[in-house]
């Protein structure tokens, strides 16, 4: 069940009284993960006045996900959007962090977890690039944990990562925009005054902003090379007043390159993206432009799925479709890649509850639509 407000007027009823069962005239869809739902009713909720509820089945062919992401469509107009967990009956939904069923019941009462997050980022484009390597220990409660874990998308319907599926959609760029109020904040640990970080190409230290996370920028701007090269990295020290002494290590694969880059899209012929890099994680193309007419601006945009090992996919002129003619727009192929299963030790002799190494590729290009 979803309760809000929006869906319009009500017939045969006052809304300043419980009006009972009924339905609005609007058109009304719910998006989970990609997926569009008919729901099962969508009106006023009996009990309360003023109140709209829109009550859904998930499909089953929904993906188990803590965060999978929900919103609804009324009349064309987008919502604000939400996350919500989806399981299998019986089993816990799987965290990004790899939080165990203990350390899930903990946050879901209202308590917190200690977690760490290592996040080595490389993004490519004509104009130049960028690389940075980081990470940070902390204590989060539930609110704090999921801005933290990645949040998928703003956009329910972009939110689908299964490979080999393509989704076109038009957005209304004047929809409610999405907040996430910051209820609470994380708690940083200290692992000393920096952390090592020693790859295949070089080793730096990752100094500590004070309160927060120890990080770096490892290149940037025209011409920058790649300095996390392919091969592994690890992270290490001796320890802190909180952090007992570690050594992470993770497999880099190769950056993603868009070696097919052009500058004209023609939305009556297929499109056909190539690259090289990701290995064999799943990568993300989207193609989209915008337009400003009197109704406010709109952007239309094709997201696509494949595995980096792909190397290639063709976009249909179906979907391309969405895109308006005669407008800039633009290409990313972007690769967003989580491992776990690696703990460190905390001042005192336990573990912290999660861990995760965030991996982010992307290559990107301007595009002239026709």
């Amino acid at each position: 069940m979803l309760y809000g407000t929006g869906l319009g007027a009500i017939a045969g009823a006052a809304d300043e009284q419980p009006p009972g069962a009924r339905r609005t005239a609007v058109s009304v869809e719910v998006v989970i993960a990609g997926r569009t739902v008919t729901p099962d009713y969508a009106g006023r909720s009996p009990n309360f006045a003023g109140l709209d509820q829109i009550n859904f089945t998930v499909p089953a062919l929904i993906e188990p996900d803590c965060y999978a992401v929900l919103g609804v469509r009324a009349n064309g107009r987008l919502s604000n959007v939400v996350s919500v967990p989806v399981t299998r009956a019986g089993s816990n939904c799987p965290h990004t962090l790899g939080l165990s069923e203990p350390a899930l019941q903990r946050i879901d009462s209202g308590g917190t977890v200690r977690v760490a997050q290592a996040l080595m980022e490389r993004q490519s484009s004509p104009s130049g690039g960028s690389e940075g390597a980081g990470i940070g220990f902390a204590q989060m409660d539930a609110n704090v944990l999921e801005d933290y874990s990645g949040h998928p998308a703003d956009d329910p319907y972009t939110a689908m990562w299964e490979p080999g599926r393509c989704v076109a959609v038009v957005e209304d760029l004047n929809k409610t925009i999405s907040t996430w109020p910051r209820l609470s904040r994380a708690v940083f640990f200290d692992a000393g005054p920096s952390v090592l970080l020693s790859g295949p190409s070089f080793s730096t230290d990752l100094r500590r902003t004070p309160g927060s996370s120890y990080e770096t920028n490892l290149a940037s701007g025209t011409g920058a090379g790649s300095v996390l090269r392919a091969g592994t990295w690890t992270y290490s020290r001796t320890g802190g007043m909180d952090i007992g002494p570690f050594q992470l290590s993770v497999e880099l694969t190769a950056a993603l390159m868009w070696t097919n880059r052009q500058e004209v899209v023609d939305t009556k012929q297929p499109l056909r993206i190539d690259w090289t890099g990701g290995g064999g994680d799943p990568v993300r193309i989207v193609a989209s432009a915008s337009v400003q007419d009197s109704s406010g601006v709109r952007l239309g945009t094709v997201a696509c799925t494949a595995m980096g090992s792909d190397e290639t996919i063709t976009i249909p002129a179906q979907m391309l479709a969405v895109l308006p003619a005669a407008r800039r727009g633009g290409i990313t192929i972007t690769q967003a890649a989580t491992k776990n299963g690696f703990s460190v030790p905390v001042t005192g002799g336990a573990a912290l509850d999660g861990a995760q190494f965030r991996i982010v590729s992307q290559t990107s290009g301007s595009i002239q639509v026709q």
